[in-house]
């Protein structure tokens, strides 16, 4: 066929056409075909067999004929190119078309084909053409299409809101989010001004100040706006933005993407209502406190006061022991007040671990000793067991150590039957390295195995105990200790088994003072061997007779010279008439009350005296109003003696050297 074609074109154009023709058809990267309409033969060019997988003599394999390319043609593609063929023959409609194409491997190929017909008296005799391999075209475009499908996807079913407009503010997309979120349609929306539909509120100004917002070049992030729904609800939306712009610079369209954050100001406003209410609850409990801690600190102040004062009179061995009922019974009510008020501190975070240098052992033995009498009169066996490994002074807060020894070995008490026994223990420890640890193990009743993980929580009690042994309590103490205990970044611990006892642990690191505590610890230690007689004139400042009758009482015996004001306005009246070197201040009072006295008082042109708070308010904020008022120190009721020593020799110094030692007291 190529050689025939050859001649008939050599015979009609001559020899230099022969020469072009064969050049066009090795150089053409397409392959030729040419259909004989009459003979129903094809010339299939080299590059055509080629493209699908045979040789130029592979004659047998793809023959000449359109048969042979009808039984290559895909089957759904089969029909259409057929029809395109056909249409182009008899009515000269322009052939080009694209199918799939069998290749020698079985595989199908994408391929284009042009084509145009020859006629002779109105009949086509010859039809030639072209063909070329599109099938990197074709995948290339099925990628497109699956990434538009996909980026429409993505677009469509994204919670974000998105959308464009045009420079004049003319909406152009909105995905299906827009209209969820708005109420309009896609077909309200797209070609009106979404700002004018989706801000009706706001004025012709207001539009185009947050139009101006979005086109400017900065892109927008995380700015919020208020719209309304096409149902008149309200949402907001925080907004960040995108702008595209023209290939000479012009803005062409903003993008908008926007989240729905109505909800979460909804529960950041909850969130923020729930906190006040808790705060609000949190300052009712406290002022419920300081009420309480106020009422009954006040005649408790008189009952120990004046219980102090009558233990020092002479009383027969009776006498005695109705005192030492009351100095009881008043210490077991203090102690109440004092673990509830402590807890609540605790658990706002009020209350400080304040560490100094201190001897254990002294704190141990006198903690011990001072419990010693309630063991007795059970004839409870009740041993120390101190280490000798453990240095005479460490690092510490004395005072919570001593707060959970006793709320420890009283337990112990409370819960061993008569005649039973009581082990102390301070000894070093390894594990973990520089600790001291402490156990009380007793022979009580013990703790049912189901509650030892609960006997450290608030408010729990063992109630098979409580029953058995009698006795009564808050419930808060373990609670205390245990969280006492981790603020020292120590530890706390029981083990017990019914009818045969218990034994509670707790640990704390082991830290040495410097010798600047050192030194404080020796100076204190020297002061504290005096006995307490004091060459001061002082104020005191109460409005309640029994308080007054007892802090007078106090003062004077200690040597003390006492004047005394009934109100507020007495003492700011008072003092720039008298060289005072302390006045006790009573926080509550009529006529004019602590705080604002203080503040007069530090208003005054003299020598300004130390002013120490002698309140029933008891808790960390009261001393906190003290302190900013003026007020140099803080005392709470009931009084005890040892405090207003300690505020005599911190701010006076009038203490007088006697002979006599003061006896050594717990």
């Amino acid at each position: 066929m190529l050689k025939l074609l050859k001649e008939i074109f050599c015979n009609s154009i001559g020899q230099t056409s022969k020469v072009r023709f064969d050049l066009a058809i090795i150089g053409s990267q397409n392959g030729l075909w040419d259909w004989n309409i009459k003979t129903d033969e094809v010339f299939y060019s080299p590059r055509f067999r080629e493209l699908i997988g045979y040789t130029e003599d592979d004659i047998e394999g793809f023959p000449n004929t359109l048969d042979c390319f009808e039984e290559h043609l895909h089957p759904k593609d089969r029909r259409r190119t057929l029809r395109a063929i056909l249409d182009h023959v008899e009515y000269n409609i322009p052939f080009d078309v694209e199918f799939r194409l069998r290749n020698k491997n079985g595989f199908y190929k994408y391929f284009r084909s042009k084509g145009q017909a020859f006629y002779k008296n109105d009949t086509a005799y010859r039809m030639c053409g072209s063909i070329v391999d599109i099938s990197d075209q074709k995948e290339f475009e099925k990628a497109l299409i699956k990434e538009k499908q996909y980026t429409e996807h993505i677009v469509k079913c994204n919670p974000a809101l998105i959308l464009s407009f045009s420079s004049l503010g003319i909406t152009r997309y909105v995905n299906p989010m827009v209209s969820i979120v708005t109420g309009y349609t896609e077909e309200e929306l797209i070609g009106g001004n979404w700002l004018q539909m989706c801000f009706p509120e706001k004025t012709n100004e207001d539009i185009n100040n947050i139009m101006s917002l979005f086109s400017s070049e900065a892109p927008v992030k995380d700015y919020e706006l208020t719209l309304t729904t096409k149902t008149k609800e309200t949402r907001i939306v925080s907004w960040n933005s995108i702008n595209q712009y023209d290939e000479i610079g012009e803005l062409e369209e903003v993008i908008l993407f926007g989240i729905d954050v109505t909800q979460r100001h909804k529960f950041e406003k909850d969130l923020i209502q729930a906190k006040e209410a808790a705060e609000s609850a949190n300052h009712a409990k406290s002022d419920f406190l300081a009420g309480m801690s106020h009422e009954i600190r006040t005649p408790m102040n008189g009952v120990m006061g004046t219980t102090a004062l009558l233990a020092e009179t002479e009383l027969d061995e009776k006498q005695k022991k109705y005192v030492n009922i009351i100095t009881k019974s008043g210490h077991t009510l203090l102690e109440i007040i004092n673990e509830i008020l402590d807890y609540s501190k605790i658990e706002s975070g009020k209350l400080k671990i304040c560490e100094s240098a201190f001897c254990l052992r002294d704190a141990i033995e006198n903690q011990v000793s001072l419990l010693q009498p309630l063991a007795q009169e059970k004839d409870i066996k009740y041993t120390l067991q101190y280490d000798e490994a453990l240095p005479e002074l460490i690092l510490s807060d004395d005072i919570r150590i001593r707060q959970i020894l006793t709320n420890l070995i009283g337990n112990a008490i409370k819960f061993t039957a008569e005649g039973g026994a009581i082990t102390i223990k301070a000894q070093t420890c390894d594990l973990p390295p520089n600790t001291i640890l402490f156990t009380v193990k007793d022979t009580g009743i013990g703790i049912p195995e189901d509650k030892l993980d609960t006997v450290f929580q608030a408010f729990e009690q063992i109630v098979e105990s409580r029953k058995q042994a009698k006795t009564h309590g808050t419930g808060l103490g373990l609670a205390i200790c245990k969280r006492l205990c981790e603020m020292m970044d120590g530890s706390i611990g029981v083990t017990s088994k019914i009818r045969q006892g218990s034994t509670f642990w707790f640990s704390i690191p082991l830290k040495k003072p410097n010798q600047k505590q050192i030194d404080t610890y020796n100076n204190q230690q020297t002061n504290a061997k005096l006995e307490a007689y004091f060459n001061a004139h002082i104020l005191v400042v109460e409005d309640v007779l029994t308080n007054q009758f007892v802090i007078t009482n106090m003062l004077e015996n200690m040597g003390c010279t006492v004047d005394l004001a009934k109100n507020g306005q007495e003492s700011v009246d008072m003092v720039p008439q008298n060289d005072y070197d302390l006045i006790f201040m009573d926080c509550n009072m009529p006529v004019m009350d602590g705080f604002e006295a203080t503040q007069n008082i530090r208003k005054l042109d003299i020598k300004q005296p130390p002013i120490v708070a002698l309140t029933a308010n008891a808790l960390e904020n009261d001393r906190k109003k003290c302190m900013a008022v003026g007020m140099d120190h803080f005392i709470t009721k009931p009084v005890d003696k040892n405090d207003i020593i300690d505020a005599l020799q911190t701010y006076t110094n009038t203490l007088v050297e006697k002979d006599t030692q003061k006896e050594a007291t717990s």
